[in-house]
């Protein structure tokens, strides 16, 4: 409530929501303005009235896109690198829990993110539990997978079969000051792959069925990022292979084999 009120006191002509979800979208639709845009992707638009297609061709980056909105309003953006800022507390949090882990600060640090909500961006279970174990058991790095609180089960799962591999359930916010003292960070094409590039840590994404430069700029993320992608036939903007009613059950696109993930996560991390 706080938040509407200090936005509707500016009496907006025009409201422009670059990424209309859930939270940002119940906002818009509270706040006072003449004229409200929402732009989204196909699959999480929700909220619109009125869908109108983009000429865009298929990977040009969501960022670009995003800021195309502002360009034709005569708006010109100077910067489009993601930031993001962690505060005193958090880091300290960070720190702390590292240190009751017992985490060695003078050895690697991979933190993994091993879940997604979409089946045709899941590297598999199996695969990240095979790459945990070959990095603590055969090169002794630690190995940190992060999990917000609903998928406290799966990490279960993992303690489970991988028995050095550390363990943290809890908030965004706490999974991203602990990113940010990671040497590397392995994730399927999901959210946390994108904070580990804007706190500037290497990351490796395992991409699935999206076209490779939508969610990952390649004028941004070019040193510290390295993307596994495979170039198939069946891939088309609507995920049409994908989806029911008849999804795909052999995921080619995601067919990454866990040894040269492996071999190129021992290669960033010696960088």
């Amino acid at each position: 409530n706080e938040l509407l009120k200090k936005l509707n006191a500016q009496n907006y002509d025009l409201v422009i929501n670059l990424h209309a979800r859930n939270f940002s979208s119940k906002l818009v639709k509270r706040i006072r303005a003449r004229w409200k845009i929402n732009r989204s992707y196909f699959i999480r638009e929700k909220y619109s009235d009125v869908l109108i297609s983009s000429d865009h061709k298929l990977d040009r980056p969501s960022i670009e896109r995003d800021l195309d909105c502002l360009r034709a309003i005569g708006l010109k953006p100077l910067d489009k690198n993601p930031e993001l800022f962690i505060t005193k507390k958090e880091t300290e949090w960070a720190d702390e829990f590292l240190l009751q882990k017992g985490v060695d600060p003078l050895k690697k640090l991979v933190i993994i993110h091993v879940s997604t909500s979409k089946s045709y961006t899941d590297w598999g279970l199996d695969n990240f539990i095979k790459l945990a174990g070959k990095l603590i058991n055969d090169y002794g790095h630690q190995v940190l997978a992060c999990f917000p609180e609903k998928e406290e089960s799966i990490s279960n799962l993992v303690s489970d079969q991988v028995e050095e591999i550390l363990i943290h359930v809890g908030s965004l916010r706490q999974s991203i000051a602990l990113i940010a003292r990671a040497d590397l960070m392995i994730d399927n094409c999901s959210g946390p792959s994108h904070i580990a590039s804007a706190l500037n840590i290497k990351t490796l994404v395992l991409m699935g069925a999206d076209y490779k430069n939508i969610y990952r700029d390649s004028e941004i993320y070019q040193e510290n990022s390295f993307l596994f992608y495979k170039n198939v036939s069946c891939r088309d903007m609507f995920l049409s292979q994908c989806l029911p009613p008849d999804p795909c059950q052999n995921k080619i696109c995601l067919d990454h084999p866990v040894e040269e993930v492996l071999s190129k996560s021992l290669e960033l991390l010696n960088k």
